[in-house]
């Protein structure tokens, strides 16, 4: 989809979606994961209603609310949703970028993802696949592999991994379950 800008002359932009979703285990939802089940709160839950078909829509209406105004971007804008980001993109959007198509388009941003808000808040949390980079320094008596100290700063370092492993095992089923 493309909006064309008044100065097509500057990089465009693109919006970007991938329209794919996850594996849904049934069993381990509470709605009905292929229903799309709205709450009362106002809540839809459905496979793939928050990542990343939300944002897809969020696109759509964006651009039309601003053309209900008469409203023309100095950028062209371009939207492009993508089927297969879920699996890493290889038949779909890894293609798309090299292609001479996606050249024409003179992209000079991207906005990929998000998460959507039902209000001017955003909340900051971590979700499934967010990096997270630590480091841990281990206190305790220095040493050798040859030798046993009481308190040892390697099995300090140690049991640090092991909470951290077992905060991932928790983390594991509700990750997968969409």
């Amino acid at each position: 989809i493309t909006w064309q800008g008044s100065n097509p002359s500057l990089p465009s932009l693109l919006l970007n979606s991938h329209l794919d979703s996850v594996p849904a285990e049934p069993s381990k939802w509470t709605h009905p994961p292929f229903s799309a089940t709205l709450t009362p709160e106002g809540k839809i839950f459905a496979r793939g209603a928050q990542d990343d078909k939300c944002i897809a829509i969020q696109y759509l209406e964006a651009i039309r609310n601003l053309k209900a105004r008469n409203f023309v971007p100095t950028r062209t804008v371009h939207i492009s949703f993508v089927p297969d980001e879920e699996i890493g993109g290889i038949d779909g959007a890894d293609k798309f970028v090299k292609s001479k198509e996606f050249k024409d388009l003179d992209v000079g941003f991207v906005l990929d993802e998000g998460l959507a808000s039902v209000n001017d808040e955003f909340r900051v949390f971590y979700a499934d696949r967010s990096p997270w980079n630590l480091i841990i320094k281990a206190k305790g008596v220095p040493g050798h592999g040859s030798r046993m100290y009481d308190n040892g700063a390697m099995e300090n370092l140690m049991n640090s991994i092991e909470v951290i492993n077992r905060f991932r095992d928790s983390q594991f089923d509700i990750v997968k379950a969409g």
